[in-house]
């Protein structure tokens, strides 16, 4: 007869005892390092995000106004020359 159809029961037996061992050793390891906790709270604060986006996205903030004249908002010109480049820099320190 085939070796392997005489075996076939504790070969079974050993692949259920391995998988029923793996998930008690896998359920005491995430319970020592309280990684089932992490894991809902985790999804706690993403649920919490959720909420505070829909409810930040029914806000309505105006606008600040428009300034035309940008002068008014930024101060007075510095004096001095226009470089090369177009910037308008101060007196002191234009190369000579």
């Amino acid at each position: 007869m085939n070796p392997l159809l005489n075996n076939l029961p504790s070969i079974l037996g050993s692949i259920a005892l391995t998988i029923s061992v793996f998930t008690l050793i896998r359920e005491v390891i995430c319970w020592y390092f309280k990684i089932n906790e992490r894991v809902q709270l985790q999804k706690d604060a993403i649920a919490n995000q959720e909420v505070l986006i829909k409810l930040l996205q029914n806000i309505h903030v105006p606008k600040p106004p428009m300034h035309y004249n940008c002068r008014s908002v930024m101060g007075p010109r510095t004096s001095g020359k226009r470089d090369p480049d177009g910037v308008n820099t101060p007196e002191h320190l234009i190369r000579r």
